[in-house]
């Protein structure tokens, strides 16, 4: 707040005054409990654990608190960037497992919104499953209802050698799912891809195989805000997503220079309507010639806003 620093909260016998969240590392030990302190001094500041009554601390009883870390069986998905950007392909969905004992194999079902994203492919490369020696990697999707599969077995063939993924106490990589985000994406979202049973017959669910019986781990999904920017419409110079006179005005008011008081554009792209990197004359007499002469259309992205598909050095801030 700002001076007087008059707020305050009334007095209570106990009130709840914040939530902290906490990511768990991989060295954390499941069923060990970890101490979250109170005590001890944080930042350079040195600032203290206390309340402040009257605007000066007060004695106040610290007690320090436990989290435990659940032991059971785990699958959790994790974009390796947690963001992603339109067009982009291959964006990686890193699979990683906790098994609390040896794990024969393996199914993982993935659901996640077609109209955002389209699935690519699987790899085990680099992954315990591969170092573990899997006999059979299948993997099946259905972008239509948005689900993508993988079916793994450690040891499928003679001569049986019992190969399993060891329960280490630790999570570990499994496999790695690819998606790439639909091109007809325009605005900004947030998207989940997560652990769910396969909308089809049969019904593929998360399960690990954990001596010959089917057990279901818990699972923890992954969130993906997949950001759009740059999108524009070619030749619409004052962004409202519709050519006309208004367009050809701006082009030519900002190529010239007549307006010096007039803002610069948000998208130097769009006035680049012939699309060979630069503003000049031409642009705005294309321009001209389309809406009232029949002559030839802007460069794509038209008729449809879009990222540009030949990069040059013009910015574009929409």
């Amino acid at each position: 707040g700002s001076a007087p620093f008059d707020g305050s909260l009334p007095a209570t016998q106990e009130t709840h005054l914040v939530s902290v969240l906490f990511d768990a590392d991989q060295w954390l030990i499941p069923s060990n409990q970890e101490l979250l302190s109170l005590a001890g001094e944080v930042g350079s500041a040195n600032l203290q654990s206390t309340i402040l009554v009257g605007g000066a601390p007060v004695a106040t009883d610290l007690q320090n608190g436990f989290l435990s870390v659940i032991e059971q069986n785990v699958l959790i998905a994790e974009s390796t960037t947690g963001q992603a950007a339109l067009g982009e392909v291959d964006h990686e969905i890193k699979i990683h497992a906790f098994n609390s004992e040896d794990l024969q194999g393996f199914s993982i079902s993935l659901v996640y919104d077609p109209l955002v994203w389209e699935f690519s492919h699987v790899e085990i490369t680099g992954t315990i499953t591969e170092t573990a020696g899997a006999e059979f990697v299948e993997e099946f999707s259905d972008d239509d209802q948005g689900n993508a599969v993988l079916g793994v077995l450690l040891d499928i063939l003679p001569p049986y050698s019992g190969q399993v993924i060891p329960a280490t106490g630790i999570e570990l990589e499994v496999a790695r799912f690819y998606f790439d985000v639909q091109p007809d994406v325009f605005e900004s979202v947030e998207t989940t891809i997560g652990f769910a049973p396969s909308p089809g017959t049969p019904v593929v669910d998360n399960v690990f195989v954990i001596g010959n019986q089917s057990v279901q781990p818990l699972t923890i999904d992954t969130v993906i805000e997949v950001a759009v920017q740059n999108i524009f419409l070619r030749g619409d110079a004052d962004g409202d997503l519709y050519l006309d006179l208004s367009d050809v005005i701006n082009n030519l008011v900002f190529m010239t220079g007549a307006c010096p008081e007039c803002p610069d554009p948000t998208c130097y792209k769009a006035l680049d309507v012939n699309d060979n990197g630069i503003i000049d004359l031409a642009d705005g007499v294309q321009l001209v010639n389309y809406l009232y002469t029949f002559g030839p259309p802007p460069a794509a992205p038209f008729p449809e806003p879009g990222p540009d598909p030949t990069p040059d050095d013009l910015t574009c801030d929409r």
